[in-house]
């Protein structure tokens, strides 16, 4: 009872502080990475109508990117740098946040408020990391991208953590880490020391100052107060936080903050379940603006959809007003079949008053939920006998047959090679991925001697 009493003053409090008025709360959602902190920082950084010049920017390099560790190891050359996006060009540089270059020298940086990284593979390049395909987009000039190096990747964040191994992928430089708490909010107080008093642009930056430093607290705030409520969830339901905090008529602004954390944990979890459970290759995850507009009550807001390749398949994982549904486009329709999921039909993350919704708090339950979905999807393949992989489990106990009288031969490989691809072919599977090649094979040498490359 004591920590449901903490959490309820928590709320309390935080609904009073909401009050204030800031501008930057008023025109856009203060976790909008793209439109508010990206947009503003990089105005700050431009030639724009602040008057200043590049001043800014000499500041930020100084007093952010110089500092060590991993800061700048040559000078960055200030004569005809630019900035994108800026006041006249808006629009972001092959989805980089934050594009500084010169004649000769570029600097990446990815803003990160709360969202993970965006990793999914590039098959034309061979890479996956987001980190890895700016700075490789960049370093190469890919698709008429502005050309430059030496590269600086900055990663900014609210507390300066690592980025994802995936997302560094091949860049060997030392990536600089940033954070608002004090590299961000430092600068900004060497910008105010720059423009005469009483000048507006001095209470901008005061405000978004403010909300920064509101956010920083705001996040580790909703981390302790989701933790108690995990650990108190039945105790919370039995009180009906759910209904008093997270309803959607509310407007608890600490209570959108756990429902946005809990929602990109989960597809944080289950992407991670896909991948080591099924060896699944993801192709595409909620973007984190999606997890905004649907944990904080946006209209129109999207499906949060989980995309994925599994033996040779597409699937979807989707989660709106029907639940969570697994789908598999065929002949461009979508198909769900809900009987593997009966309880997950009540999931829905833009309400939390619902009570398996607000469950999803609890990191347990998370994980009961998709290990669910692992077991639906795999019954999913097991029943559908149209998917290649269903064809290729038909197929094994004749490969198995043959394998048996075959040596382990560069001569003999071929021939099951070949042995494959014919079965395949009469069975209607025209094309054998790499993926559904290794399944093949790894079901055959788990059974025999039999082990080669892969093609």
């Amino acid at each position: 009872m004591e920590n449901l009493s903490i959490i309820k003053q928590e709320f309390e409090n935080y609904n009073k502080k909401e009050n204030e008025f800031n501008i930057f709360r008023a025109l856009h959602n203060e976790m909008d990475e793209v439109r508010l902190h990206s947009r503003f920082i990089s105005n700050l950084l431009s030639k724009s109508s602040h008057g200043k010049g590049t001043k800014f920017l000499e500041l930020f390099i100084e007093k952010v990117l110089k500092t060590e560790p991993n800061g700048l190891k040559t000078e960055f050359v200030l004569t005809n740098a630019e900035v994108l996006p800026n006041e006249q060009d808006r629009e972001e540089h092959k989805d980089i946040d934050i594009l500084i270059y010169n004649d000769t020298q570029a600097i990446i940086i990815e803003n990160k408020i709360f969202a993970g990284d965006s990793n999914h593979t590039n098959k034309e390049e061979g890479y996956n990391g987001q980190l890895e395909r700016y700075y490789n987009t960049i370093k190469n000039g890919k698709d008429n991208a502005i050309q430059r190096e030496p590269i600086l990747v900055a990663y900014l964040t609210l507390t300066g953590h690592q980025p994802s191994p995936e997302s560094r992928g091949n860049i060997k430089e030392e990536i600089r880490l940033i954070d608002y708490t004090q590299n961000i909010n430092d600068w900004l107080t060497a910008c105010i020391d720059e423009i005469p008093k009483e000048n507006d642009l001095i209470s901008a930056i005061n405000q978004y100052k403010k909300l920064i430093t509101d956010l920083t607290s705001d996040v580790g705030k909703a981390k302790e107060i989701r933790a108690l409520l995990s650990d108190n969830i039945d105790d919370a339901l039995k009180h009906k936080f759910n209904e008093t905090y997270f309803a959607r008529k509310t407007d608890f602004r600490l209570a959108k903050d756990v429902q946005w954390h809990t929602a990109d944990d989960f597809f944080i979890e289950l992407e991670t379940a896909l991948k080591t459970e099924l060896n699944a290759d993801i192709e595409d995850r909620p973007k984190p603006e999606e997890i905004t507009q649907v944990t904080h009550g946006k209209r129109n807001a999207p499906s949060l959809v989980i995309r994925f390749v599994y033996g040779n398949n597409v699937f979807y994982i989707a989660n709106d007003q029907n639940g969570i549904t697994l789908g598999n486009p065929v002949n461009n329709e979508w198909e769900c079949d809900l009987d593997y999921f009966p309880k997950l039909k009540q999931i829905n993350f833009a309400d939390f008053s619902n009570e398996t919704t607000f469950c999803m708090i609890n990191k347990k339950r998370r994980a009961e939920v998709i290990e669910t979905i692992i077991k639906g999807i795999q019954l999913s393949i097991a029943k559908n006998p149209n998917t290649p992989i269903a064809i290729v489990e038909k197929l094994i106990p004749e490969l198995l047959l043959h394998a048996q009288n075959l040596s382990n031969t560069p001569k003999s490989m071929d021939e099951f090679d070949n042995l494959i691809y014919t079965l395949g072919q009469i069975n209607g599977i025209h094309t054998i991925s790499k993926d559904l090649y290794n399944h093949i094979l790894e079901t055959i040498s788990s059974l025999t001697h039999i082990d080669d490359e892969t093609p």
